[in-house]
């Protein structure tokens, strides 16, 4: 078939074959890409069972949007009836092949497994059970990513998909869980324990079952113990060996009960925790339930009283998101859809939830009339409304009751036995309170004025009520982000926010979010990555299921170089808040700091298209356009995100380097006289001057200004390591002694 045309594309070679498939290299002719092709063999295209086996395969991957499962373009049949599926090429080498040649490093091991662990997830909360995991179904691409592919025998939980002849399409012997031997029905805990097995080759170099022949292999897996890994290795975490052994426990009962308990004892090794005791119980092929609050909606004529409609969305949000069982969708996703007039389906199917929360609130006379109501996304139909009549002291009973009532309601359907709610205030002052609301009113706004009277109004909250420790945090948070958006010198910044840390935590250690802060403080003003990653850990421990946290992590990651471990973290604040620009923005950045200019662009774009006046993505998408050399298009995307930053030093000195590297130098210097007379009136960070002096190619001068910035501690500084940016001049032994300080040295 070599050099044939089939439909628009056109067979380049043979890259693999089997006796359910023969793949083929091919290009594209219309799209201009390269694509692999995969036919029946000859002696089954007219096989009805191996048909459908194909397009249960076709059907399968396509349903499944993941980075790690092969993505399929469509099934088609040739004029002579030939059926083929086109998917995307990957080139790089199988699982199997890497084997063969040795047992793979446990780093590598780690990485890999939890990439299959999580694309596996994804297929799981899908209902669909791949029933073939094995190293020949995994793509090693060559720039270090995972793909899943052939789900020709995956099935929903639940059935069988027996042939004509009654026979279960099993998998491959060697690598069936001891209930696919035994022709008994399966979840997706077959696909955990086939897992295992890879898991077990890939650090062992060995497969832990014998046999001459498929029968004894499957006595072997039947009735047999593999060898013990110790045997093989012994240079691996002993947690590691567990996870590996509680994936191959012979009976289903008493492996991880899902790939998501399996990703969080992974994670929790990654960061150097203890494996969380797992109570196994009986599978549930459901999705988890989950619900989206939607910000509630400001009745009064006062205008002034939407921070008080977006502070009872934040506290419910909060206190359902205690909630075992239920996945409770993240500010940034919800507040996407404030001010729109709410379609439930679409709102559904873009966050994933099966259950929209509403309300509203009019507020007069001193009292407040709150209607909420929570809808079935998938019929329209309300489950429970309320309406609430009360003082405007009440607001804290009012919020409790809110969220137990949505609690009893999906109790009994959904959640199981109810579990406790934990109270969400740590105030009785109901001044104080609405103080503490009007502060992340507009923290959460990031404009310079916005943040000033967020940082006022939390004072304000502690001055009322001297142990209310969430308004402590909330000022530490105030202080970091001024520092960040140069407000105040950075180190005066971090002092304050240090103390107002200190103070919250003295107080109430559980802080989650007051852990998150330290551990940015101690980063960015102490430079002690040590010891700030020990706090994100205990405040991930904390509250895991908070988008923010991981969002932290994973930025803190990055700037240390650790990117895969980034994207591990990213991956998971976005899951729990899918539209958070800022995690999407996050995500390409560490793209753009691997040097895979064109992923992180498009994660720029796609932001953009969210939301066309987001100046962060804009300024993003400008930098890794110029370090990709394409001056034009990044010129123009610099220049937007000027415009929007309202003349910010910082944006004009990324316009300015942008055009001093792509050799408009006298323009660039223009910016630069710019900013040496906007100093005289107001504070520009040394860092700003660096940036420009890098785009004129003055290293020394840049050099000195990077050094001022390091005694400042200006955040940006962080990225000194990792940033393209820092290139030309990361070899000079001045930034190496800076790195050194920064507690790089050994990163």
């Amino acid at each position: 078939m070599i050099n044939q045309e089939i439909s628009h594309y056109k067979i380049i070679d043979k890259i693999g074959g089997g006796g359910m498939g023969i793949i083929y290299r091919a290009e594209d002719t219309r799209l201009k890409r390269e694509v692999a092709l995969k036919f029946l063999p000859p002696d089954l295209t007219r096989d009805p069972e191996a048909r459908e086996r194909l397009v249960r395969e076709a059907q399968a991957a396509s349903a499944l949007d993941h980075p790690s499962i092969c993505t399929v373009y469509e099934i088609n049949q040739t004029a002579d009836e030939q059926m083929y599926i086109a998917m995307a090429y990957y080139p790089g080498e199988t699982l199997r092949e890497k084997i063969e040649a040795g047992p793979l490093k446990y780093d590598q091991v780690f990485e890999i497994t939890i990439e299959i662990v999580r694309g596996l997830e994804k297929a799981h909360e899908k209902g669909v059970i791949h029933r073939d995991i094995k190293p020949a179904n995994i793509i090693v691409t060559d720039d270090g990513f995972i793909k899943i592919v052939d789900f020709g025998l995956a099935i929903l939980s639940g059935q069988t998909h027996l042939t004509s002849d009654g026979v279960m399409f099993v998998g491959t012997v060697n690598y069936m869980s001891p209930e696919q031997a035994g022709d008994e029905m399966i979840d997706q805990r077959t696909d955990i324990w086939s897992l295992g097995l890879v898991m077990y080759e890939m650090i062992t170099g060995q497969y832990p079952f014998k046999g001459s022949n498929p029968q004894s292999v499957i006595y072997s897996i039947l009735h047999d113990s593999p060898e013990p890994i110790k045997e093989h290795i012994e240079d691996i975490p002993e947690n590691f060996r567990k996870i590996i052994e509680k994936c191959l426990e012979k009976n289903p009962e008493e492996r991880y009960q899902s790939m998501s308990a399996l990703l969080e004892d992974l994670v929790r090794l990654q960061r150097g925790s203890d494996l969380k005791p797992e109570e196994n119980v009986q599978v549930k092929v459901d999705k988890k339930p989950s619900v989206a609050v939607l910000p509630f909606e400001n009745l009064s004529d006062d205008r002034n009283q939407e921070y008080f409609c977006d502070g009872i969305t934040d506290e419910i949000i909060h206190t359902l998101g205690h909630v075992d069982g239920l996945r409770v969708l993240a500010r940034a996703s919800v507040f996407t859809f404030k001010h729109q007039p709410p379609d439930i389906k679409k709102i559904g199917r873009q966050l994933d939830v099966n259950h929209i929360l509403q309300g509203s609130v009019r507020s007069a006379g001193g009292r407040l009339r709150i209607f909420v109501e929570l809808i079935n996304v998938v019929d329209g139909y309300t489950i429970w409304s309320e309406r609430y009549d009360r003082k405007g002291e009440d607001v804290f009973s009012i919020q409790d009751d809110i969220s137990r009532c949505i609690v009893e309601n999906l109790r009994g359907k959904l959640l199981g036995e109810e579990k406790e709610m934990p109270g969400s205030h740590t105030t009785q002052n109901i001044k104080a309170y609405h103080f503490y609301l009007q502060g992340y009113y507009f923290l959460n706004k990031r404009s310079s004025t916005a943040l000033k009277k967020g940082r006022d109004y939390l004072q304000q909250a502690i001055d009322l009520d001297p142990s209310y420790t969430p308004a402590y945090v909330g000022l530490a948070d105030a202080y970091i982000l001024f520092a960040g958006y140069e407000l105040m010198p950075p180190v005066e910044a971090y002092s304050q926010a240090r103390e107002a840390l200190q103070l919250a935590l003295q107080q109430d250690d559980s802080l989650a979010w007051g852990h998150a802060m330290l551990a940015i403080v101690l980063w960015e003003d102490s430079r002690d990555p040590v010891a700030a990653e020990k706090e994100f850990h205990q405040a991930i421990d904390l509250a895991p299921g908070r988008a923010l946290l991981h969002h932290a992590y994973a930025e803190f990651l990055s700037l240390r170089g650790r990117y895969k471990q980034a994207l591990t973290e990213v991956n998971l604040a976005l899951e729990l808040d899918p539209l958070s620009l800022i995690s999407h923005v996050l995500k390409g950045f560490i793209y753009y700091l691997m040097r895979r200019f064109d992923q992180a662009i498009k994660h720029y774009h796609a932001v953009i298209e969210m939301d066309p006046n987001f100046i962060t993505a804009r300024c993003e998408l400008g930098m890794t356009l110029i370090q990709h050399r394409k001056f034009k298009e990044g010129l123009e995307a610099l220049g937007k995100a000027f415009e929007l930053s309202n003349g910010s030093p910082m944006y004009i000195s990324r316009l300015a380097y942008g055009l001093g590297i792509s050799e408009n130098r006298e323009k660039a210097k223009m910016w630069l006289k710019k900013i040496e007379k906007m100093t005289r009136k107001t504070y520009v960070s040394p860092f700003s001057y660096a940036v420009i002096y890098l785009g004129l190619g003055d290293k020394e001068k840049a050099i000195s200004c990077l050094e001022k910035a390091f005694d400042e501690k200006i955040y940006h500084m962080l990225l000194l390591k990792v940033d393209p940016l820092f290139d030309s001049v990361r070899s000079d032994p001045r930034i190496k002694a800076l790195l050194s300080k920064m507690g790089f040295s050994d990163s």
